[in-house]
């Protein structure tokens, strides 16, 4: 029998958390400006995303 390798565990945390040290990295570079308005974009989004979940299954239910 053939023995299973953690070795793809341990790369994908690794990676993991050097993704995440890049997006701090990267996060603290940009101005803060920029980010409010980021997040100002994205909520507008989610909320017109959330609207459209409700519409089609407001629509399924009919």
């Amino acid at each position: 029998m053939s023995q299973i390798s953690d070795r793809s565990a341990r790369s994908t945390a690794q990676g993991g958390a050097t993704s995440s040290a890049h997006s701090k990295t990267i996060a603290a570079s940009v101005d803060t400006k920029a980010r409010a308005r980021a997040a100002e974009v994205a909520g507008a989004y989610l909320t017109n995303l959330n609207l459209a979940a409700n519409s089609a299954a407001a629509k399924a239910v009919h």
